[in-house]
């Protein structure tokens, strides 16, 4: 009987014997109320792919199923980044209100939720393409987890940090500044079936609320929040309403010390590595274990027990006592800063006339493959006003800790390295391959980046945590004074930093990757909009009109003829902006799946889906290259350092064709070629 095992299972699980009670714990997923966002046929379909201990993971294509409650989804996250960590290729299916936490988990590639409005639908399966699938909790199994190996490396989520900032702020408005700001959650969610036994009430908190010296907030969801704003007028009530689940981190991560029972909040807290007491029932949970006073799972957990069923005053009164004889740490100063927007009217000057020539000898050096002095005399760049103020990071917080940036020789194993995209989206494309050898160092990786790359550096599993402007405002700028970190680097100095210009081979393709279920449903349309057999070109051929200094090198469509008459071949209109239309007229024919602009994310996926990817010198060449992705890149008589001095070939990206333009003619000798080759594929 799958009961009376998940019982013993429980109780095994219980007093720490996981090698015992994590193998029956299984029982619970043949259980008819089971459920884990996965309808029943398809489980039971798909049941010879549910991954099992041993079963490989490295390439494959592993779809987890949240289950059970919010706090277990939080809890075992934890071990998403160990399964990515293994090269599984991660598709996670959650409830809509668990998407915004997992969106910020390392490691996920993609995320199913059902819309907000149908909380309760289920995916099925059968519809998706994947080579096992596993439920969150099986993967303690999976990872053979005991008390000694419970992996609790905190913190494996982090909320914004902006937001934290903001709320932090709001907090001391609110109250009294320097006044410990202690959260209180203290009933479970009324719908959970142990709902009593968990929560308290009103009354039980009143011997807290008491104190003078301590700002309470209240972070109780629902009905009770009210009943508790009401009963004690002085304590700050942020939550008049509810807020998705990384805003709720946010604002807890904002206090000082979370009090709570035992529901979602201490997870939350727990996976933060927030400061947290834990109100545990009677009958607690298996993984609080019988008497502990902490726990593996939460290194920053204290608990407290309840010795008699629902009664709560005597633990009340013991976590009254702790309050008054516990010194509540207060951060110095904010650990997050808020995006600050930049000056309009600050003009940037130029570098002076040494750094000029050094940043031109290095962009020589780096064109002919010296890179070792070319990367040296690159950092040169970071002298200019100009290249500051386009970087995330504010202007004088740079010039502030300019001690702290990370130089060569510097030790970066075991320390939290903070990293800064800078200048354009070629450039990030490009130095994104740096960030794997900085890691496999042993640093801890936090990257800034504008919005539109967060779900591509979402999906590389080893960097810590991503920090990124709201999309709302993706040129706000972060005050790196407020961050807690050991040294920073901008990305395109991690070579030089690093010595890897000094390493054979160079850091090569691919380092990032598609969201695999878009690529397959761009994939798909493009076989309904296009012709069977046809291989599909995706095309590519303009970079920024806006920019005056590209006006002169910009392909035209006319010039696109030779590849528009090819036979076996469907072009791919990938081109985005008003040089977009232009293609109808000289290919009528072409697939043209952009009818609105693309997110960032989504046009990776669109490009990865094609057979092969023709582009100028654009950021699609640059994004192409770093995905692995066979390319025919035209470029210009004088093109970006990147490219090289090869006629044909490149050495950081080796699954790029080049094709350069003669100096002094037009696009369409260059096109010929490229057609050509096309041909003889």
């Amino acid at each position: 009987m799958p009961q009376a095992r998940l019982n013993l299972a429980l109780a095994l699980l219980r007093i720490g014997d996981y090698r015992g009670g994590l193998p029956l714990y299984e029982a619970r997923i043949d259980k008819p109320a089971w459920s884990g966002f996965a309808t029943i046929d398809s489980r039971a379909a798909a049941r010879q792919l549910l991954l099992r201990p041993g079963d490989p993971v490295e390439g494959r294509r592993i779809v987890v199923l949240a289950e059970q409650g919010l706090g277990d989804c939080i809890m075992f996250a934890r071990y998403i980044p160990m399964l990515a960590a293994r090269g599984a290729r991660i598709a996670l299916a959650c409830n809509p209100t668990l998407r915004p936490f997992y969106a910020r988990i390392p490691g996920i590639q993609t995320l199913l939720a059902p819309p907000a409005d149908q909380p309760l639908a289920q995916i099925n399966l059968a519809a998706l393409p994947f080579d096992a699938w596993v439920p969150l909790l099986s993967l303690p199994y999976f990872f053979g987890t005991d008390l000694a190996s419970i992996p609790a490396e905190i913190p494996y989520w982090r909320p914004d940090e902006s937001r934290v900032a903001a709320w932090r702020d709001r907090l001391n408005e609110s109250g009294r500044r320097g006044a410990p700001k202690v959260g209180l959650v203290f009933q479970a969610n009324p719908a959970a079936a142990n709902h009593g036994d968990r929560s308290m009430t009103v009354s039980d908190l009143l011997p807290l609320l008491a104190r003078q010296e301590i700002d309470f907030v209240n972070l109780q969801h629902g009905p009770a929040g009210r009943e508790l704003a009401s009963a004690a007028p002085a304590i700050i009530d942020p939550l008049d309403a509810e807020v998705p689940l990384d805003e709720f981190g946010a604002v807890l991560a904002a206090t000082d010390l979370l009090i709570t029972v035992d529901t979602m909040a201490v997870h939350l807290a727990g996976a933060m590595g927030h400061p947290l007491w834990l109100a545990a029932p009677f009958s607690a949970q298996w993984f609080w274990g019988l008497d502990q006073v902490t726990t593996p799972w939460y290194p920053t957990a204290r608990i407290f027990r309840q010795h008699a069923l629902r009664d709560w005053s005597a633990l009340a009164g013991r976590l009254n006592e702790a309050l008054a004889s516990t010194d509540i740490a207060i951060p110095s100063r904010a650990r997050f800063a808020a995006p600050v927007q930049a000056p309009r009217d600050h003009r940037a000057d130029s570098l002076d006339g040494g750094d000029a020539t050094r940043l031109e000898l290095g962009i020589a050096q780096l064109r002919r493959g010296e890179f070792e002095a070319g990367f040296a005399n690159y950092e040169s760049r970071i002298g200019a006003s100009a290249w500051s103020e386009r970087v995330l990071p504010l202007r004088e917080s740079l010039a502030a800790i300019r001690e702290r940036r990370l130089r060569p020789g510097d030790p970066v194993r075991g320390r939290h390295i903070l990293v800064f995209t800078e200048q354009g989206l070629s450039d990030t494309f490009f130095g994104a391959r740096f960030l794997a050898p900085l890691a496999e160092r042993g640093a801890t990786i936090t990257v800034i980046c504008g919005p539109a790359m967060y779900p591509l550096f979402a999906r590389l599993p080893f960097l810590d945590a991503i920090l990124s402007p709201p999309k709302e405002t993706p040129h706000a700028r972060v005050d790196l004074r407020r961050l807690s970190f050991d040294a920073f680097c901008p990305l395109l100095s991690l070579p030089h930093v690093l010595g890897l210009a000094r390493e054979l081979p160079l850091p090569a393709a691919p380092y990032l990757s598609a969201d695999p279920l878009q690529v397959a449903a761009w994939r798909a349309r493009y076989a309904r909009q296009g012709r069977p057999g046809h291989r599909k070109v995706g095309l590519v051929w303009q970079d920024n009109p806006a920019d005056v200094a590209l006006s002169p090198s910009l392909m035209r469509a006319q010039e696109l003829a030779p590849l528009a008459q090819l036979e076996g071949i469907d072009l791919v209109n990938l081109q985005q902006g008003p040089a977009e239309r232009e293609l109808a007229r000289i290919a009528p024919q072409a697939i043209d799946p952009m009818q609105t602009p693309l997110a960032l994310d989504e046009f990776v996926a669109a490009l990865a889906a094609t057979d092969l990817v023709v582009s100028a010198d654009t950021m699609a060449a640059h994004c192409a290259g770093a995905l692995g992705l066979d390319a025919y890149v035209m470029l210009p008589e004088q093109p970006a350092w990147y490219w090289g001095g090869e006629p044909n070939s490149c050495a950081w990206y080796p699954s790029a064709c080049l094709f350069r333009r003669s100096a002094g003619s037009d696009w369409s000798s260059t096109l010929s070629a490229v057609a050509r080759a096309l041909r003889c594929e």
